[in-house]
């Protein structure tokens, strides 16, 4: 039976191979998936490639379309695809090939074992003729060192014609051999083979214990994870932007309420875990015109019925980032229950994402709300992100505009962290000053602002990687130091990344 590999031949991710195994191969950008594409222009759940014996089929999943060459497929209906065939997904395109697997071929090794006493003859053949007690060759050195001593000291039987036979017994040979000899000659060979066997036992018990302590442990039966083993629904967000994923299975329900969207559902090995999952949206001024952190407060006093637990934040995304704070809570009342709410703000706008369990639940869920992102940025949401500030000084945006616009046309890198800080000012501004007009230009110089920075950003990282392997430390140190200049807002994700180099 044949087996199979996808080679990226454009795009991204350009030499990488990935290995098909039989059956469903999912491919997408999602971190969940068996084929992993990094680039933006890939859904989360893109195709689904499955693999039969000798045949491979795609089906397309995502509402972007899938090609087989110059062929755009679409719809749940599985096509052939042939050897050598192309697959495009966005601007990759990834071959179906033939997975070679060198067979490996046995070497004999011949060699004289003389010092053994068999000539002529393989190790394997020397090694197996008498593995009684140690695994070792019958001759053991006390046997060939008695030999020798009997040789040199003519102790060989004088009636024997064939001078060169190695099968008389070692009676025979130290026949003449003191007592006292032969007894301490013993106990030495006794010693030395229980410390070979000692070095054995220390050498299997080292053996064991490395592998119990580094074996890939399997998750226990109790725990949940959100993997490969469910189909993920979708929901676009009521005010636009991103998805709301979950779990999908039998037992899903989803329903529309006034402020966002509630998901009930089941998990676990046996479906026997409700789950829910619900997405609460509001839009204020007051979340455009004061940092995150005091707005992230304010949201949380606001809600008495939970008891949270210390705020952590990371960014989500593929291109400048979304800052997301992650929040462990407990809600009191009839039935208590536990789980986890990821907030972030966009302007005027609040996106509250809680995933809970019952308390009785907690310990086998756990993993449900660690690492799980229940939504996904559209490239346009994630572009024209921001997040309010308080304001000291009001800024003349007209004048403020015409320099930005001017900067952004020199593509000047050294000027993006103080334009990126003016356009948050002057949109906190439109939004007290409700200046609907001022903030749609405002959004579209920071789209700009991120395409620039994101063309930048990617061909620095591929001048930093091809520095890297050429071992030139000079020209690497120029280039860290440089992205590390420009990218100095550390409300760009990519502020964090330079600093990794």
């Amino acid at each position: 039976m044949k087996s199979f590999k996808l080679q990226v031949e454009s795009g991204e991710q350009t030499g990488v191979e990935f290995v098909l195994r039989e059956g469903e191969n999912i491919l997408g950008r999602s971190r969940s998936v068996e084929i992993q594409l990094t680039a933006a222009d890939v859904s989360s759940r893109h195709a689904r490639i499955t693999v039969k014996g000798d045949a491979v089929s795609v089906v397309n999943l995502s509402q972007y379309g899938t090609s087989i060459g110059e062929q755009k497929i679409s719809g749940g209906e599985p096509v052939a695809l042939a050897l050598g065939q192309l697959i495009r997904v966005g601007k990759n395109n990834l071959r179906l090939l033939e997975l070679s697997i060198e067979p490996v071929v046995p070497v004999a090794v011949e060699a004289d074992n003389t010092a053994t006493g068999v000539a002529g003859k393989t190790v394997l053949d020397a090694l197996s003729r008498d593995n009684t007690l140690t695994g070792v060759a019958a001759t053991s050195d006390f046997d060939q060192t008695m030999r020798a001593k009997a040789q040199s000291a003519d102790l060989s039987d004088p009636d024997d014609d064939d001078s060169a036979s190695v099968d008389k017994t070692f009676a025979q040979k130290t026949v003449f051999a003191p007592k006292e000899e032969l007894e301490r000659r013993l106990a030495e060979e006794h010693a030395k083979i229980r410390r070979r066997n000692f070095a054995f036992l220390g050498g299997g018990i080292l053996l064991l214990v490395l592998l119990f302590t580094f074996w890939p442990k399997s998750v226990p039966e109790g725990k949940i994870e959100f993997d490969s083993t469910y189909d993920v629904g979708e929901i676009p967000a009521p005010l636009g932007g991103f998805k709301l994923l979950y779990p999908k299975n039998s037992t899903s329900k989803v329903q529309t309420v006034a402020d966002g969207a509630v998901v009930s559902t089941a998990v676990g090995h046996k479906r026997d875990v409700p789950l829910t999952i619900r997405l609460q949206e509001s839009a204020n001024d007051k979340w455009a015109t004061q940092d995150s952190a005091a707005s992230l407060r304010e949201w949380m006093n606001s809600h008495p019925e939970l008891t949270f637990g210390l705020p952590r934040g990371k960014f989500e995304g593929d291109q400048n980032g979304i800052w997301v704070f992650s929040l462990p809570y407990t809600r009191t009342g009839n039935e208590m229950a536990v789980g986890e709410v990821r907030v972030f703000f966009h302007g005027r706008r609040l996106e509250a994402i809680f995933a809970e369990v019952a308390a009785a639940d907690q310990g086998r869920a756990e993993n449900m709300f660690k690492g799980c992102n229940y939504f996904e940025f559209t490239p346009e949401f994630e572009a024209g992100n921001w997040a309010g500030m308080a304001i000291a000084v009001k800024l003349n945006s007209p004048a403020v505009f015409s320099q930005i616009s001017d900067d952004l046309g020199r593509e000047a890198p050294l000027t993006w962290a103080s334009i990126a800080l003016q356009l948050r000012q002057i949109l906190s501004q439109s939004v007290l000053e409700n200046r609907a007009d001022m903030e749609e230009q405002a959004v579209r110089l920071l789209v700009n602002l991120r395409q620039q920075q994101t063309r930048w950003y990617n061909s620095q990282r591929l001048l930093y990687l091809n520095t890297q392997r050429s071992g030139d430390a000079r020209t690497l140190a120029q280039v860290v130091q440089r992205g590390q200049a420009v990218f100095s807002d550390q409300s760009d994700n990519r502020y964090f990344e330079v600093r990794k180099w």
